[in-house]
């Protein structure tokens, strides 16, 4: 099977999806829908012709790629079940035969989360049989438990039983069931009482236990059941839900509550963070109910008791110099310097005079708070609008400061995405992909670049709209410690925030960053000469100035502002490179530092061919 991507045959399967070994791309295992489709027309030959038949030719390296274990494509009893298919009806039956294939190529994760818990099952034997206790079956029972039923939940999730959904369910988890069967195990797991799609399933209870605990021996990161286990079972139920083309929102939003259920006990309960040591079970003190992992003896004479707190201590001052290591530096800057920050820079006369006015707002809405004073909430969300290369990540990095300042964001960092940072190109993914960025902006702005992108009709294989759903459930959960910001041209802008009513209702100061002069364009060059240490000649910069004069009249799309001067300061540098390195003369430092017409005018041609 070969990489969508590069067309590389190195695609391995890892944990819950492969990857490419050549680009590093990776892909759930449902694609293998789009490499498999194209035998629809060799099993339209007859039974007796097929096994001479040649397969299609994107398709004569299949078994290239295949993951480790899987033996020769030619081995397959899929292949032997397509050479008996019957040709009137192909497609239904080659669909089943993929969605077995699909849940075929899941099992070797599935066996290493069950082979982990049966270690936890020796593990927790050794020690004092709580863990079974408290689930009443053993480590390696619940999982099993557990990936059965949830997976029958969600196939039952729109009522009905797909065939494709069966077959999967089967050859992922070594099951033979029926529909029948499948519906009396969902009913009976009703019977446990709660919403099953908000409350992490108990197998991962006792994953986070152990995982801790292998930890403390192994001091291996890579070690860990829990991370595999929800890796897994995410990708067995996202490819649950795509087995009839589509996923309805009730659906998205049961597969989204249940991974954050699942991924917040991951977070309080297990540290995966690099460099950073898990927390032990005897420091983690689990708070579900019925349950108290410590160590099988805890005897005052023999010290134990004692150790068992020292090792707490030592792993809580761990956490805490870590926790601090990782934090930003704090911003010494006080709002007055801000202030100054922001006036310094080129044009931007009315952005100036908006974000003064917004600062001055926000700050005196602060004061009549602390003193009781009761008002409308501010809204801070903002939209920059205006052509690129006109600083508007520059000024959302200021205006991060400046919340963080006033004390209205936690954190006053910045996180930039564009439509690529949130959505994702499979069904259910990009809920989870946007998700993941707003509680990595959470205490800060996030800043969208070009957000009118998410809005553009891109077809029915377009995601746009759920990361709009995604990130404005985000804005209302969060709306005291996130701001965000959007971005983009004018016109577009306008189409976007029409595009979802709760946009428009959330978003409704509105800031345009004009383009820059040809004088102001000529500032921003010189303030890069002086940045980098270099020395214009007055020849070369009217010269300069003259050109940014001839690309603002131009205005050709390649265009972008501060953005084309810094591109043409580099072109610079590398003309006066060029002629120094020919030069015969002596490498002064003023040599090296100055910057001539003749390099304004190599720039400008070299800078005309890139355009």
């Amino acid at each position: 099977m070969k990489c969508p991507g590069c067309g590389s045959s190195t695609l391995e399967f890892q944990a819950d999806r492969y990857i490419c070994a050549s680009c590093g791309e990776s892909y759930p295992p449902s694609i293998m829908l789009d490499y498999i489709r194209s035998f629809g027309d060799w099993l339209k030959t007859s039974p007796t012709n097929r096994t001479d038949a040649k397969l299609p030719e994107t398709h004569v390296g299949l078994g290239e790629g295949v993951p480790s274990g899987w033996g020769d494509i030619s081995e397959w009893d899929f292949m032997s079940g397509l050479r008996d298919f019957d040709p009137a009806n192909p497609v239904a039956d080659l669909t089943a035969l993929t969605w077995e294939m699909i849940g075929t190529a899941m099992t070797s994760s599935i066996e290493r989360i069950r082979r982990y818990g049966r270690r936890f099952d020796e593990l927790d034997a050794d020690r004092d049989g709580s863990m079974r206790v408290y689930l009443g079956r053993g480590i390696s029972e619940q999982i099993d438990y557990d990936l059965e039923t949830i997976a029958c939940r969600f196939a039952l999730l729109d009522d009905r039983v797909m065939p494709e959904e069966l077959a999967l369910i089967n050859s992922a988890l070594g099951l033979s069931l029926d529909e029948a069967e499948l519906r009396k195990r969902c009913d009976t797991a009703k019977d446990a009482g709660g919403d099953p799609f908000s409350t992490p399933p108990q197998s991962f209870v006792a994953a986070v236990v152990y995982d801790n605990l292998l930890y403390g021996e192994t001091k291996n990161p890579e070690d860990s059941c829990s991370e595999l286990l929800l890796q897994t079972l995410k990708t067995l139920c996202e490819e649950i839900l795509i087995c009839d083309g589509a996923m309805a929102d009730d659906e998205v939003a049961h597969f989204t509550s249940l991974m954050k259920a699942i991924q917040d006990l991951l977070v309080e309960k297990l540290d995966s963070w690099e460099g950073k040591p898990r927390v032990s079970t005897l420091a983690l003190s689990p708070s579900y109910e019925g349950l108290r992992i410590g160590p099988t003896t805890a005897n005052p004479q023999d010290g134990t008791a004692a150790a068992s707190e020292a090792q707490g201590e030592a792993i809580g001052q761990a956490e805490a110099a870590a926790t601090a290591e990782a934090e930003e530096p704090e911003d010494e800057a006080t709002l007055e310097e801000l202030l100054e920050e922001l006036n310094s820079l080129t044009g931007m006369k009315r952005v100036k005079q908006e974000i003064t006015s917004l600062v001055n707002l926000a700050r005196i809405q602060k004061a009549r708070e602390e003193h009781g004073i009761k008002q409308n909430a501010l809204s801070l969300h903002l939209v920059f609008y205006g052509n690129p290369g006109t600083g508007k990540t520059t000024v959302a990095r200021l205006v991060s400061r400046f919340y963080k300042k006033l004390g209205i964001l936690s954190k006053g960092h910045l996180v930039e995405v564009d439509r690529s940072g949130l959505v994702a190109g499979y069904v259910g993914q990009t809920a989870l992909k946007t998700a993941e960025v707003i509680e990595k902006a959470l205490g800060g702005v996030l800043f969208i670049d070009e957000a009118y992108a998410l809005s553009v009709h891109r077809g029915e294989s377009d995601f746009g709209q759920e990361a709009i759903d995604t990130l404005l459930k985000g804005m209302e959960d969060h709306r005291d410690d996130l701001v965000v910001i959007v971005a983009g041209y004018t016109e577009p802008m306008q189409a976007f925030l029409d595009s979802n009513p709760g946009l428009r209702s959330r978003f409704n100061k509105f800031i345009l960053f004009e383009d820059f002069t040809p004088a102001e364009l000529l500032e921003i060059f010189k303030s890069q000469c002086k940045k980098n240490s270099m020395e214009p000649t007055e020849e070369a910069c009217e010269a300069a100035g003259a050109y940014f004069e001839e690309l603002v009249n131009r205005h050709d799309p390649s265009f972008a502002n501060g953005r084309t001067v810094r591109n043409f300061f580099e072109d610079t540098i590398t003309c006066q490179a060029n002629r120094l390195a020919e030069s015969e003369g002596e490498l002064t430092r003023e040599a090296l530092v100055e910057i001539t017409l003749d390099d304004i005018e190599a720039a400008k041609l070299l800078h005309d061919e890139s355009a």
